[in-house]
This record gives C-alpha cells, sequence and structure tokens, in this order.
C-alpha cells in the first residue's frame, strides 16, 4: 500500500493559547491555574491506565503552560458516551478513538474530529516514515469514499499496535514429541527445513521463525489435537478467529472499491467479493506485468479487477494462487473437519463456537496454538504456568505472510479551543517518549520501527521471547475488515450465521453465501451514496 503523507522536519513554533475548558465529568480533578487546560478521555485496563497516567503526570510536570485532565470511561459504553460528548458545547480535547469507529467519527455526516495534518507537518516530534505503514494508513481517508488518497487528511495519531501472532504452548508441543526450533530463519536453516512445520528422518519439527504453509499447519495441529490423536495433551491444535493472514496472502479480501461514474455515489460503491472463486496471481521472480496501466514486480499479487483483464501471455509470468473462496472454504474446515458442500475432509483442529472458546483454553492448556495480538502479552505472563512464546501466522502456499493487527488512535476534537496545546499532548503520547513507556507493559508493539527494532524491545527477560515475529507482523499487517467503512452493519448481515451455524457445521458455506450476498450488496452500497 502506497504511503503518501510524509512528515516534515520543523520545530513546533506554535504558540499556545491560554484559554481554559471546563464542563467535562470524570477523575483526576485539579486544574492548572494560568494554564491552559485540556481534558483528556481514554479507557483501558489498569495496567494500561496507570501507564497513561503516569504519562499525563509527566507531561504536566514538563509543561509549564498546559494542565491535562485525564478521565477514565467505563470501556462497555466508551465509544457512544465519548462520541456524545464529542458532539455537545462541552467536548473533551483529546480522546482515544479505536480502529473500527475512526471512520465514523471523522464522516461527513458525524465529523467531529480534526484533520492532523498540518499539526504534524509542523512537528519535531512524529516521523510518519516511522510508522508503521499498515497502522498509519488505516486513519488517514477521504470522509466521502473513505479511502486513502494523496491529500486525504489524517484523523488521529496511533496509541498502540496490537499485531497478531501465533501463540504457543512450547510444553504441550514438546511432549506431542515434537521439536521446537527458535529464532531460526529460513536463510539459516538447510532447504528441506526451510519450514514452519516438517518431519525429518520420521521426527517432525517445528520451527518458530517461519510462517507455516495451510497444510503444515493442519498436520502439526492433528498431532494435538485428541480427536485426530489420542496421545495429544492438548484439546485442541490451533484456533484463529480471522481468515486474513490466509485469505489476504493470496491477494482475496471481502470487499471491494468498485468506481463508478454513476451520480448517486461518491465516486462508486463497494462490493461484495468473499465468494470469489477465480484464482488470483503473484508474478514469478525475475517478471513483470503490467495489466490495465498498473505494473507489478516479481513477488506481487494483482489487484482484483487486473487478474480478471490479465492476458494469457501476463498469465504465464505469474504463479497461480488460490482463490478466495477456496482458502474461505478450507479457514472454515479448521473447526469443522468439512468442505463447502458439507462433506468430510478430516482437517478438525479447532473448537467450535459451541466449545466456548475463550483464552482460558490457552492458558488452561486446552489449547496449543492460539492467535491473538500483543495485548494478550500481559494476560499470559500472569496466567500461563508452562513455557509459551510466539510464532508467525500461517499464510496460503505460494503467497505472502499477512494478517491484521489491532489499533487504537489520539484523535482530537475540531471544538477543542486549545488545538496547539491539545496537539504537544497527542505528539507525546504517540511519539517515543510514550511509546517507550507503554511498551514496558508488555501491551504494545511501539508504534515507531526503530523502537520496535532495537533491543530494548526484542530482548525479553520474560516470555515471549521471539519478539522479531511482532515485527515482521507490524511490517505487513493491516487493520480487520471493520476498519474499512464507517460501521460493522455490512459484517453483521453475514458474520453472526458464520461464527455460529457455518462454524458449528449447522449451515454449509455454500448456504452461507446464498442466503447472504444479496443482502451484503445492498447494505454495501448505502455508504457512498450522496446524501
Amino acid at each position: 500500500m502506497k504511503f503518501f503523507k510524509k512528515a516534515t522536519i520543523a520545530a513546533l513554533s506554535a504558540v499556545f493559547a491560554l484559554s481554559a475548558l471546563t464542563g467535562c465529568d470524570g477523575g483526576g480533578g485539579g486544574g492548572g491555574a494560568g494554564k491552559t487546560n485540556l481534558e483528556f478521555w481514554g479507557w483501558g485496563d489498569d495496567i494500561e491506565v496507570q501507564v497513561f497516567t503516569e504519562l499525563v503526570d509527566k507531561f504536566n510536570a514538563t509543561h509549564d503552560d498546559i494542565y491535562v485532565n485525564f478521565t477514565k470511561r467505563p470501556s462497555s459504553t466508551y465509544g457512544v458516551d465519548t462520541l456524545k460528548q464529542l458532539q455537545s458545547r462541552r467536548a473533551p480535547d483529546v480522546v482515544f478513538v479505536e480502529d473500527s469507529k475512526i471512520k465514523l467519527w471523522a464522516s461527513d455526516s458525524i465529523n467531529v474530529l480534526e484533520d492532523l495534518t498540518p499539526y504534524i507537518e509542523k512537528s519535531s516530534v512524529i516521523d510518519l516514515s516511522d510508522i508503521w505503514e499498515g497502522q498509519m494508513s488505516r486513519f488517514i481517508f477521504d470522509q466521502d469514499t473513505f479511502k486513502t488518497t494523496e491529500n486525504s487528511p489524517v484523523w488521529g495519531l496511533p496509541k498502540d499496535l496490537g499485531a497478531t501472532v501465533i501463540y504457543y504452548n512450547k510444553t504441550a508441543i514438546q511432549s506431542a514429541g515434537i521439536t521446537v526450533v527458535e529464532g531460526k530463519t529460513a536463510d539459516q536453516v538447510p532447504e528441506d527445513e526451510a519450514h514452519g512445520f516438517y518431519v525429518k528422518d520420521g521426527k517432525p519439527y517445528f520451527n518458530n521463525s517461519i510462517s507455516m504453509t495451510q497444510k503444515e499447519l493442519v498436520e502439526m495441529g492433528k498431532l494435538l489435537t485428541k480427536e485426530q490423536n489420542e496421545s495429544s495433551p492438548t484439546d485442541f491444535g490451533y484456533y484463529c478467529q480471522w481468515w486474513f493472514s490466509l485469505g489476504w496472502s493470496v491477494g482475496g479480501d471481502d470487499v471491494v472499491f468498485v468506481e463508478s461514474d454513476d451520480a448517486k455515489y461518491n465516486g462508486g460503491y463497494y462490493d461484495f467479493i468473499l465468494n470469489d472463486k477465480n484464482p488470483n496471481y503473484r508474478v514469478k521472480e525475475g517478471e513483470s506485468v503490467t495489466v490495465n496501466g498498473t505494473t507489478y514486480q516479481a513477488g506481487e499479487i494483482l489487484g482484483y479487477f487486473d487478474k480478471q483483464a490479465i492476458s494469457s501471455e501476463d498469465k504465464a509470468k505469474c504463479n497461480e494462487l488460490a482463490s478466495m473462496r477456496e482458502v474461505f472454504d478450507y479457514w472454515v474446515s479448521f473447526a469443522t473437519g468439512k468442505n463447502a458442500d458439507g462433506s468430510a475432509n478430516g482437517n478438525r483442529i479447532s473448537p467450535k463456537p459451541n466449545d466456548n472458546i475463550d483464552s482460558t483454553m490457552f492458558t488452561n492448556q486446552r489449547l496449543a496454538m492460539y492467535v491473538e495480538g500483543r495485548y494478550m502479552v500481559p494476560e499470559f505472563r500472569r496466567d500461563c504456568k508452562f513455557d509459551w512464546d510466539v510464532a508467525p501466522l500461517p499464510h496460503w502456499e505460494g503467497g505472502v505472510e499477512s494478517g491484521h493487527s489491532g489499533s487504537m488512535c489520539i484523535s482530537m476534537s475540531n471544538k477543542s479551543k486549545n488545538k496547539d496545546a491539545a496537539f504537544a499532548l497527542i505528539e507525546y503520547l504517540s511519539g517515543p517518549e510514550g511509546q517507550r513507556e507503554l511498551m514496558k507493559t508488555g501491551f504494545n508493539v511501539p508504534n515507531q520501527k526503530s523502537i520496535a527494532k532495537s533491543d530494548e524491545f526484542l530482548k525479553s527477560e520474560k516470555p515471549p521471547y521471539n519478539n522479531a515475529v511482532f515485527v515482521r507482523a507490524a511490517e505487513v499487517q493491516r487493520g480487520g475488515d471493520w476498519t474499512y467503512l464507517p460501521d460493522d452493519a455490512w459484517i453483521e448481515e453475514w458474520a453472526p450465521t458464520l461464527n455460529g451455524d457455518v462454524l458449528n457445521g449447522v449451515v454449509t458455506v455454500d448456504q452461507l453465501f446464498n442466503n447472504y450476498t444479496q443482502k451484503v450488496n445492498d447494505k454495501l452500497k448505502t455508504y457512498t451514496l450522496k446524501k
């Protein structure tokens, strides 16, 4: 994904106006007499809130002209309460915004956030080129199409990055007779050992630094699933609630933006493509292809419309990959052990929704491999009474490494009367100093690439030790499909059935698409309709 915004290295020259904003309820108390007073709203668990409280205290102690009152709001009602307050005349100056909410809050219809572009351009602290592109891009978009263009506004700066990885129970894996190879990438081992999972001389091996293919994952997962192997030390081998790492690894997705001259829409509309049965194409080494004016270099995967227009000559320069539908069917079969039509395929390595899945399946050693974000580290350090570490997400054979990360940003109210002071707080929290402090909790991957690639993040005296996996994940991961549009109503059309009856094996994948495709497309077209 091309990253358009550039940060300049200029001194921050704004002069903070001395005015006070009062009236927001909440904790902290106090105020700065003769100072610019800021109201800052956020939420989080006790450890995270403590870190932000301490950061705000440090900020207050080092800024003679600004006083920040940090208010923790209940997590269960944060989104509703904060949006309501932002729409009032007594809006907080600075707020946390989830990546799933940012497009709604910045949209033309709601429009409660300030474009941070001019502040970033003057900042000597924020360097956008040092922030993960897949993270930052979800906070840069146009208000009408929600797409990122060269001149799109910046609606927030990242607070954290929860890159997803495989958390694995090393004790259980070794008990199953699998040797764990640690910290050796593909270029550091013989070619026949350059796999996430492999069998050599009759012995199984798991490499925690190499991404498994979908077939390797199932092969290893069966050894750790009692239904497949009676001697397995765990009930299930693997669980991931998202199809993203496999689907995106072949260039697939569940929506695509269709450009249109239809006067009803703002430049086009979105279409549901999770059921796409056409193969995908990845350019071979030493080749390049140009389709519809776009040139793809070796290793790149053709876009949705370009793959449909590719010539036979250019197909010969590409490796054919699975369709999105083939990948999706395979992911579903981890839970059901069934093909799309309901026939058995023996792939079951995951619990079903009826098994009451949560993180305790991993901490109680019922689950050998569990896909989740970096934010699980504090919980696992506290609750896991066994050896554990992390490994890369799986990918589809022939595809690229991919996946999603969770993220929240820190944004400014466009009603703030103290915008220069508010941005000073944002750049402090999202900048290197704030990120280093938050990193100490184990909760996040630092936003700054330079910090994440340094020993202060990579080396740890307690698990996880394989932190280089988080860095690789941050390099390729992006926001989940709930970040594409202002809300997830289009997802709620079909996801409840998928996450219930389909994964429980009651409804087939074929039935899912037959019943919901038209409904989803009807909903998708409402997002870019001109008002």
